[in-house]
C-alpha cells in the first residue's frame, strides 16, 4: 500500500501544528509564572504591602499548579471526550457568570 505525497504532507503539517501549539502553551505558562517574580518590587509598592507578602502571590500560584496539574491530568484520562467537553463548557460558563 502506498501513500500519496499530499497525505504525507498533511500528516507532517498536522504534527508540526501540534508541536507549535504545545510550545506556545508552555511558553505562555512559563511567562505567566515568572513575570510576576521580576515585577515583585513594583507590585508590592503598588499594592502597598511588603515584598514578602507580594511574594506569596507567586508561591500560591505555583502551589496550585503543582497540585492541580496531576489531578487534572488523571481526571482527563478517566473522563470520556463528551464529559470532558461538557465540564470544560461549565467551567467557561462559571467564569463568565462570576465576572459580573
Amino acid at each position: 500500500m502506498t501513500t500519496s505525497l499530499e497525505e504525507l504532507n498533511r500528516k507532517e503539517r498536522s504534527s508540526w501544528c501540534s508541536v507549535v501549539a504545545i510550545a506556545l502553551g508552555g511558553f505562555s505558562l512559563v511567562i505567566a509564572e515568572l513575570l510576576p517574580v521580576g515585577l515583585l518590587t513594583e507590585i508590592s509598592k503598588d499594592l502597598q504591602v511588603t515584598e514578602g507578602t507580594a511574594g506569596l502571590m507567586v508561591t500560591g500560584t505555583g502551589l496550585l499548579a503543582a497540585i492541580g496539574a496531576p489531578v487534572i491530568t488523571i481526571a482527563i484520562a478517566v473522563w470520556t471526550d463528551e464529559l470532558f467537553y461538557w465540564d470544560l463548557l461549565l467551567c467557561f460558563l462559571f467564569q463568565a457568570v462570576s465576572q459580573r
